[in-house]
């Protein structure tokens, strides 16, 4: 099968961008010629993978989407491929990978539908969806997440036997080795944290998307005898505004910047709090658990159902509050043999529980749809 796949940009440190290569690999593994179209590629070209690079100009970033497809298109018409996968909104894909939650719904809740009937942006994208979702298309939907299904189908009235439920999909590499302590011991002393350190963990390329702030201003309220243990570590782009937050906290907030090594802080940390603000599965969640990380996310995030049933940690549910974050951090951080009992509850859950398979189940439909067209 001659594979196409459509990604806007990649950058190696994005959970779509990593789904994509993982994607990619598997086809080629199983002999398909792969391709991406995309307008920006940062990082290693892999040898096996043909990347096409498309720069419509655009002021916009929606007109340059837009643009994309067009050009997109053209492109297949010269070079036509067999099956076209969107890891992007966009016309006229064979078969769509939904990464994130639905688009117009979200800004029908954030804004008045007279500033959505006239924002070019909210009307390129929504139609962009629509071109998708819309029961008159034909494009197969792959979702992360249950609610994704109920949430497309109800918006748009999208055919139940379009939307595909797929396993998650988490790096394997990021499961606990069995040297998992020495390389705990080795990796806190290179960052100078002390053993008998409470060390907190928030990870996401966009941090204050994923509640980094949130987090701060829970180290900030810890009681004393517990905030003067305390290390957070975050793990994302810089961010000026949330430096300048943590500033004015008398704890170690450390910012370490985006990593090829996530591993490493999984294993150096004792809890991950994830109060993410939005977030359509969250690959981070299952990452930590099977690391034997307990962990504090909103119930928003779509992985938080790993959460719950794992019983690693704790869920907020409904309208995000600070104090109940905060509780829920100091509740854990103050009873070490409990946080110890979550982190073996973590381990047993992803020992028994599928969290890989998303890269085989992806191209197993890819080639059963490619095979009945």
């Amino acid at each position: 099968m001659k594979l196409a796949i459509a990604l806007l940009k990649y950058f190696p440190h994005g959970g779509l961008q990593r789904d994509f290569l993982r994607i990619a690999e598997e086809a080629y593994r199983r002999d398909h010629k792969v391709t991406v179209y995309t307008t920006s590629w940062k990082g290693e070209k892999p040898a096996w993978l043909d990347v096409k690079i498309l720069n419509p100009f655009a002021f916009t970033n929606h007109r340059k989407a837009e643009l994309f497809f067009r050009e997109l298109h053209k492109s297949l018409e010269k070079d036509p491929c067999d099956l076209l996968l969107g890891m992007c909104r966009g016309p006229g894909l064979d078969v769509y990978f939904s990464g994130d939650e639905c688009f117009a719904l979200n800004q029908q809740k954030k804004h008045s539908a007279l500033f959505c009937r006239f924002s070019p942006r909210i009307r390129t994208f929504s139609a962009m969806e629509r071109a998708i979702f819309s029961p008159d298309s034909k494009t197969q939907i792959l979702c992360l997440v249950e609610q994704q299904k109920k949430q497309f189908a109800d918006f748009y009235g999208t055919q139940e036997e379009r939307l595909h439920l797929i396993p998650p999909g988490m790096n394997p590499e990021c499961k606990r080795p069995e040297n998992a302590d020495i390389l705990r011991t080795t990796f806190r002393k290179r960052l100078g944290i002390a053993e008998d350190s409470l060390v907190l963990l928030c990870v996401g390329a966009n941090l204050r998307l994923k509640g980094a702030d949130r987090v701060i201003q829970s180290v900030n309220v810890m009681p004393q005898v517990l905030r003067e243990k305390i290390t957070l570590l975050l793990v994302g782009k810089k961010d000026s505004s949330l430096e300048k937050m943590a500033e004015r906290v008398p704890a170690d907030i450390r910012f370490e910047g985006m990593s090829d090594h996530i591993l490493n802080y999984y294993l150096a940390s004792d809890l991950m709090v994830h109060p993410a603000r939005s977030e359509a599965a969250g690959s981070v969640l299952i990452e930590a658990l099977s690391c034997g990380l307990p962990v504090i996310c909103t119930g928003l995030c779509g992985f938080s159902t790993y959460v719950q049933e794992s019983g690693a940690g704790h869920v907020l549910y409904g309208e995000f509050h600070q104090g109940e974050l905060n509780a829920a951090v100091e509740a854990l951080l103050a009873d070490g043999e409990n946080l110890n009992y979550l982190s073996r509850e973590a381990l047993e859950y992803a020992g028994h529980t599928n969290l890989t398979g998303r890269a085989a189940a992806v191209v197993d439909l890819l080639e059963e749809y490619h095979g009945t067209r």
